[in-house]
């Protein structure tokens, strides 16, 4: 990102983001930002409906990690930040230095957070739908919120899936690293094997249809067994013997939910 920081003529040692925070925080920048999305993603996506839901996904996501800042005391701003999108961030680099500091189960529950609200949203698409209330909203919500909880939840990256396992592989010791890595990938292999072995007696139309209806999740696990392994030789320094590390149970307990919000996630997507 150096070319860009060059680009920008950004100060050395600053950050881009808290560059952009700055030059966008004021209100009319703020009001200008929204009036760009809104116009863009009206646009690009074709519907109004699609546009709010798109605008609704990325703010309200942000500001579940926004209320977690907060619970933990750091303070922190939400903004949209044109062309980036929606944005939950310490207010300065030296709250932001605090907030690495957290116990990394609070970081865990911080990264988990956003998706969560992602996941109500697609909830409150189906109730839309199932009361007849404005179902093209309800079908976007559903579309739109799903993709963006799938996509954080990938274990790959500065997503919040990748950073959620990279606390998670830090916590804990090395053969605990092994076994979680063996275990997601073993389970991963065997949803796969089920996904396309199964139907194999019924014929490759039958393979086809099944590709194409399970299609996310596919895509999903193909991508997560990639990001396990990626993260399984990345770890934080002092590891497990951080006074910031999880135990086994907080570890399980992140595990759970994460589980539940790709469930969920890839359930309420497929939806008929």
């Amino acid at each position: 990102m150096n070319w860009l920081s060059k680009l920008l003529r950004i100060p050395p040692g600053k950050s881009i983001i808290y560059w952009l925070i700055e030059k966008e925080k004021r209100p009319l920048a703020q009001v200008l930002a929204f009036v760009a999305f809104s116009v863009i993603l009206y646009f690009s996506l074709g519907s109004i409906e699609a546009a709010i839901a798109m605008m609704l996904g990325m703010y309200l996501h942000e500001l579940g990690h926004f209320v977690v800042f907060a619970v933990y005391k750091i303070k922190a701003v939400i903004l949209l930040i044109f062309p980036l999108g929606a944005v939950a961030a310490p207010i300065n680099e030296d709250e932001d230095k605090r907030s690495d500091q957290l116990p990394w189960q609070n970081i865990a529950t911080l990264v988990q957070a956003g998706v969560t609200v992602n996941v109500i949203l697609m909830v409150i698409g189906v109730v839309l739908i199932s009361m007849g209330v404005w179902p093209a909203l309800g079908k976007q919500l559903i579309f739109i919120n799903g993709t963006l909880a799938v996509l954080n939840l990938l274990p790959v990256w500065k997503l919040d899936g990748g950073l959620l396992f990279y606390v998670i592989f830090s916590s804990l010791r090395e053969k605990g690293d092994k076994v979680l890595a063996v275990s997601g990938i073993v389970a991963g292999v065997m949803i796969l094997v089920a996904l396309f072995v199964l139907p194999i007696s019924q014929g490759l139309l039958a393979i086809l249809i099944t590709f194409i209806e399970k299609g996310t999740f596919i895509f999903f696990l193909l991508v997560f067994m990639f990001g396990v392994l990626h993260n399984h030789k990345k770890e934080l320094p002092l590891g497990y013997d951080s006074s910031q590390a999880m135990s086994l149970k907080q570890v399980l307990l992140q595990l759970i939910w994460y589980v539940s919000l790709v469930i969920s996630s890839i359930l309420l997507l497929n939806l008929p």
